[in-house]
């Protein structure tokens, strides 16, 4: 390597590097790329540097009344946004053995083997790309290589982490200078990928504060899977919302969702008033105009669903119209699952009805005509085009860290909040003796540490293996 440090002062470092200019083709892209190498081994050797001082001594130290003492320096190669850097730093255990301790992994917030800035970046790009993108992309645009099964992996570690931030402590919320008005809360569901390929179907969700002009103040998304647990998307939804109720008591919460049974359920329980999205209507009509009707009146069935749309908010009594032509359509479908479509979307279009969720006629409602299609522009912001590829097959765990991050990647400033917790958080729990938790836990060790215990001696790359001394064990 042809960086290294060649002079400190207090806390400033000095990186001297080299690089070759005109060597190859002698064009300048060659030297563009020459010194970007050079740059990165300035890099590697500048975050070896910073590193290092979250590391001990080797000195005793004590964890919830229990004493530690060193094992001595253990290797771990630690990734970074530069390059590989490996790292001979202190693990501790007590004299009982049990589970091992690394303060430089916990103070420095190391998760798994990556500094917190690769882990934000690779991260943000898989939210974005997926996998093999991102590594494709780091590979390219900035000469680092590395395997899709560690960007997928650290991916789904960061989104564990984001899913297991402190419920009750939240984000901020904004300091809006303007009087809030409304505050809109959209929900609704999409499909992630092509039907029939086993991708779960994704929960999305935004909360917007409108001002007395209708004016957008803020806005955050939510996003993760139809289905119970705690930390699922309707608990996400519901403590964001109880925040926001509690610092703006006297604002008038409206609800719109796809219409889906959970969505509406959950709306009725957190809004003054709530509607299907108009969109979301017609998408419903249009699936029962396609249901093994007649073939000679489809061109008819087109024309009146064509004009729909504008008679919600002039006319209530289309909805009766609606009702009765979807039970005739009912009586003519040729097959019995063209029925049951047709029966289903009749049912919950009565008890939208019912219910005064397509009552577009209330002042409430004037947010849907000034902002049209909300649930199908969510679905866009969240899931994006990648999501819809017929190739696509995604798991349970998978799917959750992708919204997971997409979702807190498109909130203003929480991202940026985000990392600034998980530092904080990690250094905090260190220098006070508390351990991380599990999920966090990969934040810290990692496999170098279970090795620790075992007897075989490896090489350190680029060196002998070292002569065991007390206290030092050289481990890979």
């Amino acid at each position: 390597m042809r960086a290294k440090i060649v002079d400190r002062r207090g806390s400033t470092r000095i990186v001297q590097f080299e690089f070759d200019v005109g060597t190859g083709s002698g064009s300048l892209l060659d030297d563009e790329e020459a010194i970007l190498r050079a740059l990165n081994e300035a890099g590697v050797v500048a975050t070896e540097e910073a590193l290092k001082r979250f590391d001990t001594s080797g000195e005793p130290m004590e964890r919830g009344g229990v004493n530690y003492t060193s094992k001595g320096r253990v290797l771990k190669i630690f990734e970074c946004p530069y390059g590989k850097i490996p790292l001979e730093r202190h693990i501790y255990q007590n004299s009982a053995g049990g589970s091992i301790i690394c303060p430089l992994d916990e103070r420095a917030a190391i998760i798994l083997s990556s500094t917190p800035r690769f882990a934000k970046m690779i991260s943000s790009k898989y939210a974005d790309f997926g996998a093999s993108k991102t590594q494709d992309d780091m590979e390219k645009n900035h000469a680092r290589i590395f395997s899709r099964g560690m960007a997928l992996r650290l991916s789904e570690v960061v989104a564990s982490i984001a899913l297991a931030s402190d419920p009750k402590q939240g984000y901020k919320l904004p300091d809006v200078d303007a009087t809030v008005k409304t505050i809109l809360v959209t929900i609704g569901s999409a499909e992630m990928a092509p039907p029939g390929r086993g991708t779960p179907r994704a929960a999305l969700g935004t909360i917007g504060m409108y001002d007395i002009n209708n004016e957008l103040r803020f806005s955050c998304y939510f996003a993760g899977i139809v289905g119970p647990g705690p930390d699922s998307f309707v608990e996400q939804v519901h403590r964001e919302l109880g925040r926001i109720r509690t610092a703006f008591p006297m604002t008038r919460f409206v609800g719109v969702s796809g219409g889906e049974d959970w969505s509406t359920e959950f709306l009725a329980r957190h809004v003054d008033s709530q509607f299907v999205d108009p969109d979301s209507v017609i998408d419903d009509l249009a699936r029962a105009s396609a249901a093994d009707l007649p073939e000679d009146e489809a061109q008819q069935r087109s024309e009146w669903l064509s004009g729909l749309r504008e008679r919600f908010h002039q006319d209530q009594s289309v909805f009766d119209d609606i009702l009765g032509r979807l039970g005739r359509w009912e009586s003519k479908a040729t097959t019995s699952s063209g029925k049951e479509t047709i029966l289903q979307i009749r049912q919950r279009m009565h008890e939208h009805v019912t219910h005064g969720r397509l009552n577009y006629s209330q002042k409430d409602a004037s947010m849907l005509l000034e902002f049209p299609g909300s649930t199908a522009d969510l679905a866009r912001t969240l899931l994006g085009d990648r999501f819809r590829q017929a190739r696509n097959k995604l798991g349970v765990s998978q799917s959750v860290a992708l919204l997971t991050l997409r979702a807190l990647t498109r909130n203003f400033g929480r991202w940026q909040e985000f990392w600034d917790g998980i530092v904080g958080r990690l250094r905090l729990a260190s220098e006070d003796g508390r351990s991380t938790k599990r999920h966090e836990g990969e934040v810290a060790c990692g496999d170098d540490c279970k090795e620790a215990n075992s007897t075989q001696k490896r090489k350190v790359p680029g060196k002998q293996t070292a002569k065991r001394s007390r206290g030092n064990k050289q481990l890979d």
